[in-house]
């Protein structure tokens, strides 16, 4: 509930900063909001961002896809209506038309996390990080600046399995 809160009082705070730091910005009712981009400095990074595990789909090998399976004691899922990620976005066959699209929104930035699970899928296995090379690659073709969390609350369960970061 105080995460709820904190969100709630962080949004009206970012837009009454807005309003004052800008007041040649009249939002009508119904309109949605839009800024000058010449009142932003000229590297100021417009973008979008996104969870690997909430997007790319697909994903068995990762601790939340481990959770999201499990059930209590009783065999109910720990998921209320029982729903799992499962594709998600399937990000991982259209990260190409979802770049695409950001840039046609005029983004210039892309934030996106790792989803280590997959990079490393057990102790004794090879990094492959070729999904995000492309991506990476696709990115810069387009002029995205790719911004990279290297760690979104997801990791391999093998790794959970070892203790985590404990």
């Amino acid at each position: 509930m105080l995460i709820l809160v904190g969100l709630v009082v962080g949004y009206f705070g970012l837009i009454i900063f807005l309003c004052r730091r800008f007041p040649e910005e009249h939002w009508q009712q119904g309109e949605r909001p839009t800024l000058k981009r010449s009142a932003f400095d000229k590297d100021f990074l417009w973008g979008i961002a996104t969870a690997a595990f909430q997007i790319e789909g697909g994903d068995q090998s990762s601790n939340w896809a481990h959770w999201e399976k499990q059930t209590d004691e009783a065999g109910n899922s720990r998921i209320l209506t029982g729903e799992q990620a499962g594709l998600a976005c399937n990000h991982r066959a259209l990260y190409v038309e979802d770049l695409l699209r950001a840039k046609e929104f005029g983004f210039n930035s892309y934030r996106f996390s790792i989803c280590w699970g997959r990079v490393q899928q057990s102790p004794d296995s090879t990094f492959d990080f070729s999904f995000y090379d492309a991506l990476i690659d696709k990115a810069l073709e387009l002029n995205l600046k790719p911004v990279i969390t290297l760690h979104h609350f997801s990791h391999p369960q093998w790794f959970d399995e070892l203790g985590g970061f404990l």
